[in-house]
Protein backbone atom coordinates (compact mmCIF):
# COMPACT_ATOMS: atom_id res chain seq x y z
CA UNK A 1 0.00 0.00 0.00
CA UNK A 2 3.02 2.59 0.57
CA UNK A 3 4.09 1.98 -3.18
CA UNK A 4 0.20 3.05 -4.38
CA UNK A 5 -0.45 5.69 -1.64
CA UNK A 6 1.02 8.12 0.36
CA UNK A 7 0.34 11.29 2.46
CA UNK A 8 -3.27 11.66 3.57
CA UNK A 9 -4.49 9.10 1.16
CA UNK A 10 -2.02 6.44 3.26
CA UNK A 11 -3.34 7.45 6.30
CA UNK A 12 -7.41 6.94 5.17
CA UNK A 13 -6.72 3.70 4.25
CA UNK A 14 -4.81 2.67 7.60
CA UNK A 15 -7.20 3.87 9.71
CA UNK A 16 -10.35 2.12 7.57
CA UNK A 17 -7.96 -0.86 8.00
CA UNK A 18 -7.89 -0.70 11.40
CA UNK A 19 -11.88 -0.12 11.95
CA UNK A 20 -12.09 -3.47 9.66
CA UNK A 21 -9.84 -5.01 11.84
CA UNK A 22 -11.31 -4.06 14.94
CA UNK A 23 -14.73 -4.96 13.51
CA UNK A 24 -13.62 -8.69 12.19
CA UNK A 25 -12.59 -8.80 16.07
CA UNK A 26 -16.00 -7.94 17.51
CA UNK A 27 -18.00 -10.12 14.76
CA UNK A 28 -15.53 -12.93 15.84
CA UNK A 29 -16.79 -12.70 19.20
CA UNK A 30 -20.28 -12.51 18.71
CA UNK A 31 -20.73 -15.03 16.46
CA UNK A 32 -17.73 -17.64 17.41
CA UNK A 33 -18.69 -17.70 20.63
CA UNK A 34 -22.53 -18.56 20.64
CA UNK A 35 -21.60 -20.77 18.37
CA UNK A 36 -18.97 -22.97 20.80
CA UNK A 37 -21.65 -22.57 23.69
CA UNK A 38 -24.09 -24.39 21.92
CA UNK A 39 -22.17 -27.43 21.22
CA UNK A 40 -21.01 -27.50 25.39
CA UNK A 41 -23.57 -25.41 27.21
CA UNK A 42 -22.37 -26.86 30.50
CA UNK A 43 -18.65 -25.95 30.18
CA UNK A 44 -19.51 -22.06 29.35
CA UNK A 45 -17.11 -20.73 32.05
CA UNK A 46 -14.61 -22.82 30.45
CA UNK A 47 -15.00 -21.84 27.31
CA UNK A 48 -15.11 -18.09 27.81
CA UNK A 49 -11.63 -18.60 29.72
CA UNK A 50 -9.72 -20.39 27.11
CA UNK A 51 -11.12 -17.03 24.35
CA UNK A 52 -10.11 -14.72 26.83
CA UNK A 53 -6.65 -17.39 27.20
CA UNK A 54 -6.40 -16.71 23.83
CA UNK A 55 -6.76 -13.72 23.70
CA UNK A 56 -3.71 -13.02 26.39
CA UNK A 57 -1.40 -15.31 24.61
CA UNK A 58 -2.15 -12.99 21.55
CA UNK A 59 -1.09 -10.13 23.20
CA UNK A 60 1.93 -11.64 24.33
CA UNK A 61 3.13 -13.72 21.33
CA UNK A 62 2.32 -10.87 19.28
CA UNK A 63 4.84 -7.97 19.21
CA UNK A 64 7.59 -10.24 19.96
CA UNK A 65 6.73 -12.02 16.94
CA UNK A 66 5.80 -9.33 14.59
CA UNK A 67 9.18 -8.15 15.51
CA UNK A 68 11.14 -11.32 14.22
CA UNK A 69 9.46 -11.17 11.24
CA UNK A 70 9.71 -7.53 10.87
CA UNK A 71 13.64 -8.36 11.25
CA UNK A 72 13.62 -11.69 8.67
CA UNK A 73 11.70 -10.36 6.27
CA UNK A 74 10.11 -6.58 6.27
CA UNK A 75 7.05 -5.11 7.50
CA UNK A 76 5.30 -6.11 4.22
CA UNK A 77 6.72 -9.90 5.10
CA UNK A 78 4.71 -9.89 8.66
CA UNK A 79 1.59 -8.52 7.60
CA UNK A 80 1.62 -10.76 4.52
CA UNK A 81 2.40 -13.78 6.57
CA UNK A 82 0.22 -12.95 9.23
CA UNK A 83 -2.45 -12.34 6.99
CA UNK A 84 -2.88 -15.36 4.96
CA UNK A 85 -2.45 -17.27 8.28
CA UNK A 86 -5.56 -15.79 9.39
CA UNK A 87 -7.35 -16.16 5.69
CA UNK A 88 -6.35 -19.87 5.90
CA UNK A 89 -7.61 -20.79 8.99
CA UNK A 90 -10.83 -18.69 8.67
CA UNK A 91 -11.62 -20.61 5.62
CA UNK A 92 -10.51 -23.99 7.24
CA UNK A 93 -13.13 -23.17 10.10
CA UNK A 94 -15.63 -22.43 7.49
CA UNK A 95 -15.07 -25.56 5.73
CA UNK A 96 -15.29 -28.22 8.51
CA UNK A 97 -18.26 -26.43 10.46
CA UNK A 98 -21.05 -29.09 10.37
CA UNK A 99 -24.16 -26.67 9.49
CA UNK A 100 -27.48 -28.03 10.69
CA UNK A 101 -30.98 -27.50 9.78
CA UNK A 102 -33.93 -28.01 11.45
CA UNK A 103 -35.54 -31.48 10.76
CA UNK A 104 -39.02 -31.16 9.14
CA UNK A 105 -41.42 -32.84 12.03
CA UNK A 106 -44.31 -35.48 10.56
CA UNK A 107 -46.09 -38.02 11.97
CA UNK A 108 -46.65 -41.78 10.88
CA UNK A 109 -49.59 -40.34 8.75
CA UNK A 110 -47.84 -37.49 7.30
CA UNK A 111 -49.27 -34.63 9.38
CA UNK A 112 -47.32 -32.21 10.82
CA UNK A 113 -46.95 -31.88 14.72
CA UNK A 114 -47.77 -28.80 16.56
CA UNK A 115 -44.65 -28.58 18.07
CA UNK A 116 -43.98 -25.32 20.21
CA UNK A 117 -42.02 -23.01 18.91
CA UNK A 118 -38.69 -21.46 21.16
CA UNK A 119 -40.16 -18.21 22.29
CA UNK A 120 -37.69 -15.14 21.64
CA UNK A 121 -36.52 -12.16 23.32
CA UNK A 122 -35.59 -8.46 21.16
CA UNK A 123 -32.45 -6.80 22.40
CA UNK A 124 -34.82 -4.12 23.84
CA UNK A 125 -36.54 -6.47 25.96
CA UNK A 126 -33.17 -7.58 27.12
CA UNK A 127 -31.71 -4.45 27.49
CA UNK A 128 -34.82 -3.61 29.57
CA UNK A 129 -33.48 -5.86 32.66
CA UNK A 130 -31.80 -3.73 34.97
CA UNK A 131 -29.84 -6.55 36.45
CA UNK A 132 -28.31 -7.12 32.97
CA UNK A 133 -27.12 -3.32 33.16
CA UNK A 134 -25.86 -3.23 36.25
CA UNK A 135 -23.66 -6.26 36.11
CA UNK A 136 -22.45 -4.91 32.61
CA UNK A 137 -21.77 -1.46 34.26
CA UNK A 138 -19.38 -2.84 36.74
CA UNK A 139 -17.72 -5.22 34.44
CA UNK A 140 -17.15 -2.27 31.99
CA UNK A 141 -15.09 -0.34 34.36
CA UNK A 142 -13.27 -3.42 35.48
CA UNK A 143 -12.24 -3.32 31.83
CA UNK A 144 -10.91 0.17 31.99
CA UNK A 145 -7.57 -1.25 33.60
CA UNK A 146 -6.42 -2.97 30.28
CA UNK A 147 -6.89 0.78 28.36
CA UNK A 148 -5.47 2.65 31.29
CA UNK A 149 -2.52 0.61 31.88
CA UNK A 150 -1.21 0.24 27.74
CA UNK A 151 -1.06 4.22 27.53
CA UNK A 152 -0.11 5.08 31.16
CA UNK A 153 2.34 2.50 32.35
CA UNK A 154 5.25 3.30 30.57
CA UNK A 155 5.16 6.87 30.57
CA UNK A 156 5.18 6.28 34.72
CA UNK A 157 7.94 3.95 34.74
CA UNK A 158 9.84 6.72 33.29
CA UNK A 159 8.70 9.20 35.35
CA UNK A 160 9.12 7.35 38.73
CA UNK A 161 11.57 4.87 38.52
CA UNK A 162 13.74 6.11 35.27
CA UNK A 163 12.65 2.79 33.42
CA UNK A 164 12.91 3.52 29.72
CA UNK A 165 10.50 2.59 26.76
CA UNK A 166 12.19 -0.40 25.92
CA UNK A 167 12.77 -1.73 28.88
CA UNK A 168 9.13 -0.97 29.94
CA UNK A 169 7.62 -3.87 28.40
CA UNK A 170 9.11 -6.58 30.75
CA UNK A 171 7.56 -4.79 33.79
CA UNK A 172 4.21 -5.32 31.74
CA UNK A 173 4.31 -8.77 31.63
CA UNK A 174 3.14 -9.49 35.15
CA UNK A 175 -0.47 -8.01 34.06
CA UNK A 176 -0.48 -10.16 31.34
CA UNK A 177 0.78 -13.63 32.74
CA UNK A 178 -1.67 -13.08 35.49
CA UNK A 179 -4.32 -12.47 33.14
CA UNK A 180 -3.79 -15.39 31.43
CA UNK A 181 -3.46 -18.02 34.35
CA UNK A 182 -6.62 -16.47 35.83
CA UNK A 183 -8.69 -17.16 33.16
CA UNK A 184 -8.42 -20.41 33.63
CA UNK A 185 -8.93 -20.78 37.19
CA UNK A 186 -11.84 -18.42 37.00
CA UNK A 187 -13.94 -20.27 33.92
CA UNK A 188 -13.37 -23.56 35.79
CA UNK A 189 -14.93 -21.97 38.96
CA UNK A 190 -17.47 -20.68 36.92
CA UNK A 191 -18.59 -23.88 36.23
CA UNK A 192 -18.76 -25.44 39.10
CA UNK A 193 -20.86 -22.78 40.48
CA UNK A 194 -18.63 -19.90 41.86
CA UNK A 195 -19.42 -17.50 38.75
CA UNK A 196 -20.79 -14.90 41.12
CA UNK A 197 -17.52 -15.36 43.75
CA UNK A 198 -15.48 -14.86 40.66
CA UNK A 199 -17.18 -11.66 39.28
CA UNK A 200 -17.49 -10.17 43.31
CA UNK A 201 -13.93 -10.56 44.67
CA UNK A 202 -11.86 -11.30 42.47
CA UNK A 203 -12.80 -9.22 39.51
CA UNK A 204 -14.72 -6.23 41.67
CA UNK A 205 -12.93 -6.47 44.74
CA UNK A 206 -9.49 -7.14 43.28
CA UNK A 207 -9.74 -4.02 41.05
CA UNK A 208 -10.92 -1.85 43.63
CA UNK A 209 -8.01 -3.11 46.51
CA UNK A 210 -5.40 -3.40 43.69
CA UNK A 211 -5.80 0.49 42.60
CA UNK A 212 -6.69 1.89 45.56
CA UNK A 213 -2.98 0.68 46.35
CA UNK A 214 -1.65 2.35 43.84
CA UNK A 215 -3.40 5.53 44.14
CA UNK A 216 -2.33 5.31 48.25
CA UNK A 217 1.35 4.45 47.50
CA UNK A 218 3.34 7.65 47.73
CA UNK A 219 1.89 8.66 51.07
CA UNK A 220 3.09 4.87 52.11
CA UNK A 221 6.30 4.41 52.06
CA UNK A 222 6.42 0.14 52.12
CA UNK A 223 4.00 -0.19 49.01
CA UNK A 224 5.99 2.67 47.33
CA UNK A 225 8.87 0.55 45.62
CA UNK A 226 8.99 -1.21 41.71
CA UNK A 227 8.37 -4.48 43.44
CA UNK A 228 5.45 -3.70 45.06
CA UNK A 229 4.32 -2.16 41.69
CA UNK A 230 4.45 -5.40 39.86
CA UNK A 231 2.70 -7.51 42.74
CA UNK A 232 -0.39 -4.71 42.30
CA UNK A 233 0.12 -5.32 38.34
CA UNK A 234 -0.65 -8.59 38.73
CA UNK A 235 -3.79 -8.36 40.96
CA UNK A 236 -5.11 -5.89 38.31
CA UNK A 237 -4.61 -8.48 35.86
CA UNK A 238 -6.48 -11.08 37.77
CA UNK A 239 -8.94 -9.11 38.49
CA UNK A 240 -9.21 -7.51 35.09
CA UNK A 241 -10.42 -11.45 33.75
CA UNK A 242 -12.18 -12.73 36.71
CA UNK A 243 -14.74 -10.03 36.06
CA UNK A 244 -14.65 -10.68 32.05
CA UNK A 245 -14.81 -14.38 31.93
CA UNK A 246 -18.10 -15.47 34.54
CA UNK A 247 -19.98 -12.52 32.36
CA UNK A 248 -21.46 -14.78 29.80
CA UNK A 249 -22.33 -17.12 32.33
CA UNK A 250 -24.07 -15.00 34.86
CA UNK A 251 -26.33 -13.11 32.05
CA UNK A 252 -27.69 -16.40 31.16
CA UNK A 253 -28.38 -17.35 34.48
CA UNK A 254 -30.68 -14.46 34.40
CA UNK A 255 -32.46 -15.96 32.38
CA UNK A 256 -32.34 -18.93 33.00
CA UNK A 257 -35.54 -21.33 32.32
CA UNK A 258 -36.79 -19.45 29.35
CA UNK A 259 -36.23 -21.82 26.51
CA UNK A 260 -34.24 -18.70 25.19
CA UNK A 261 -30.20 -20.08 25.25
CA UNK A 262 -29.50 -19.14 21.52
CA UNK A 263 -30.56 -16.04 21.81
CA UNK A 264 -28.69 -15.30 24.91
CA UNK A 265 -26.32 -16.83 23.88
CA UNK A 266 -25.62 -14.03 20.94
CA UNK A 267 -26.87 -10.92 23.39
CA UNK A 268 -24.46 -12.15 25.98
CA UNK A 269 -21.48 -12.16 23.57
CA UNK A 270 -22.15 -9.22 22.35
CA UNK A 271 -22.73 -7.63 26.07
CA UNK A 272 -19.19 -8.99 26.30
CA UNK A 273 -17.80 -7.33 23.68
CA UNK A 274 -19.08 -3.80 24.74
CA UNK A 275 -18.08 -3.92 27.81
CA UNK A 276 -14.62 -5.22 27.21
CA UNK A 277 -14.41 -2.43 24.33
CA UNK A 278 -15.80 0.62 26.57
CA UNK A 279 -13.64 -0.25 29.29
CA UNK A 280 -10.73 0.01 26.97
CA UNK A 281 -11.81 3.18 25.28
CA UNK A 282 -12.94 4.72 28.96
CA UNK A 283 -9.43 3.71 30.29
CA UNK A 284 -7.68 4.93 27.42
CA UNK A 285 -8.90 8.02 26.32
CA UNK A 286 -10.85 9.42 29.13
CA UNK A 287 -8.89 8.04 32.10
CA UNK A 288 -5.41 7.58 30.54
CA UNK A 289 -5.37 10.71 28.81
CA UNK A 290 -7.67 13.36 30.08
CA UNK A 291 -7.46 12.43 33.66
CA UNK A 292 -3.99 11.65 33.52
CA UNK A 293 -2.72 14.60 31.96
CA UNK A 294 -4.85 17.06 34.42
CA UNK A 295 -4.76 15.39 37.82
CA UNK A 296 -1.55 12.72 37.18
CA UNK A 297 -1.43 8.92 37.42
CA UNK A 298 -1.49 8.26 41.18
CA UNK A 299 -4.87 10.29 41.45
CA UNK A 300 -6.13 8.38 38.26
CA UNK A 301 -5.84 5.49 40.06
CA UNK A 302 -8.04 6.49 42.96
CA UNK A 303 -10.59 7.36 40.59
CA UNK A 304 -10.65 4.12 39.08
CA UNK A 305 -10.92 2.71 42.30
CA UNK A 306 -13.78 4.91 43.68
CA UNK A 307 -16.10 3.98 40.48
CA UNK A 308 -14.90 0.48 40.22
CA UNK A 309 -16.22 0.04 44.29
CA UNK A 310 -18.96 2.27 42.87
CA UNK A 311 -19.95 -0.08 40.22
CA UNK A 312 -18.74 -3.23 41.60
CA UNK A 313 -21.08 -2.81 44.44
CA UNK A 314 -24.45 -2.37 42.44
CA UNK A 315 -23.29 -5.39 40.81
CA UNK A 316 -23.03 -7.46 43.35
CA UNK A 317 -25.77 -6.92 45.26
CA UNK A 318 -27.74 -7.34 42.30
CA UNK A 319 -26.23 -10.80 41.95
CA UNK A 320 -27.19 -11.27 45.87
CA UNK A 321 -30.30 -10.38 45.44
CA UNK A 322 -30.74 -12.74 42.22
CA UNK A 323 -29.06 -15.81 44.15
CA UNK A 324 -26.12 -15.79 42.00
CA UNK A 325 -23.31 -15.80 44.01
CA UNK A 326 -23.34 -19.39 44.26
CA UNK A 327 -25.07 -21.77 41.12
CA UNK A 328 -24.20 -23.81 38.80
CA UNK A 329 -25.35 -23.19 35.05
CA UNK A 330 -26.96 -26.42 33.99
CA UNK A 331 -28.97 -26.48 37.16
CA UNK A 332 -30.31 -22.99 35.92
CA UNK A 333 -30.94 -24.34 32.42
CA UNK A 334 -32.75 -27.78 33.02
CA UNK A 335 -35.83 -26.18 31.87
CA UNK A 336 -34.52 -25.25 28.34
CA UNK A 337 -32.62 -28.90 28.40
CA UNK A 338 -36.25 -30.28 28.79
CA UNK A 339 -37.65 -28.10 25.93
CA UNK A 340 -34.85 -29.49 24.07
CA UNK A 341 -35.89 -33.21 25.18
CA UNK A 342 -39.68 -32.93 24.44
CA UNK A 343 -38.13 -31.64 20.47
CA UNK A 344 -36.17 -35.03 20.35
CA UNK A 345 -39.13 -36.70 21.75
CA UNK A 346 -42.11 -35.50 19.70
CA UNK A 347 -40.11 -35.80 16.44
CA UNK A 348 -39.62 -38.88 14.22
CA UNK A 349 -37.79 -39.53 10.37
CA UNK A 350 -39.27 -38.15 7.70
Amino acid sequence: MPKLFSGYVLFGFLVLIKILMGSGTSLLWCSGVPLIISLFPNWTGRLCSWVSLSMAFGYILGAPTGSALFKVGSLDFAFALIGSIQMALAIFCYLSFQYSHPPKCIDKDNESLNIPKQPQLSAREFLRDPSVLIICWAATFTATSFGFLAVSFSPHLRDTYKVNSVEAGRYFLPFTVTRAIAACFSGYFTDKGFGGLSFCLFGCGFNVISFGLLGLSPFTPLINNILCLEIITGMIGISSTSALVPLIPLIRKLFAGRNMESVIDRYAAVMYQLCFGLGNITGTGVIGGFLVSHVGFYNSCLVIASLCAVAGSLGCSCLLKKNLIFSKLNKSFALGNSYSSHLNQSTTKV
